[in-house]
């Protein structure tokens, strides 16, 4: 047999010697989710959030994250004198179920990994430490908390941009943008700055 790692395990329930577990690699979603109390328990089946109650939890957290975005917004809105332009356009909400739907789904996802992970162990006719090794190094990429920071500072970055040049670049140089995301002002479309 070797050393203790060469191991193949029979024991199905025995994860800490071949897989991997979700209180160890954690994404920003579930430092978000946990400190909110939605905690997974560490349970090591398909039984995530089953119970009635955990569900109810994880999904006002869910929906909580969209209505404060929403809410967010609209005081900006107001702040701004664009409250009705805010209230009337499908893409405010569409945003806020986005955000709501994405972050519910990567709690999801960061914690079923690990279950499903181990549940695949018997799959692979490895020893324990090697098999181990390529689950944890896929959930520490997927822990990286710079790159997930890069990416989307790039994105945002990207998303301010457009709509600062919308909105404070005179209609004759913004309209090449048209061409990569049409934006056609209206009589109720809010402008920001006096004389726009």
């Amino acid at each position: 047999m070797g050393s203790t790692g060469d191991v193949f395990s029979l024991d199905a329930s025995d994860t800490a010697r071949y897989g991997t577990s979700s209180m160890r690699f954690k994404l920003w979603v579930d430092h978000f989710y946990n400190t909110l109390g939605d905690t997974f328990g560490g349970k090591e089946d398909d039984s995530f959030g089953q119970s009635v109650m955990e569900r109810v939890h994880r999904y006002t957290i869910t929906l909580g994250a969209g209505l404060s975005l929403f809410v967010v917004g609209l005081l900006i809105a107001l702040l701004g004198g664009f409250p009705l332009f805010y209230l009337t356009k499908p893409g405010v909400y569409l945003v806020c179920i986005w955000v709501a739907y994405s972050l519910h789904s990567y709690r999801y996802l960061s914690q079923m990994y690990h279950v499903k992970s181990n549940q695949m162990r018997q799959c692979f006719r490895v020893s324990d430490s090697a098999y181990q090794k390529v689950v944890e190094e896929l959930a520490k990429h997927a822990a990286n908390g710079k790159r997930f920071l890069i990416r989307s500072s790039i994105v945002t970055l990207l998303f301010w941009t457009y709509i600062a040049v919308i909105t404070y670049v005179p209609s004759a140089n913004s309209s090449a943008l048209g061409a990569v995301f049409p934006y056609r002002e209206g009589p109720e479309s809010p402008r920001l700055l006096s004389g726009g």
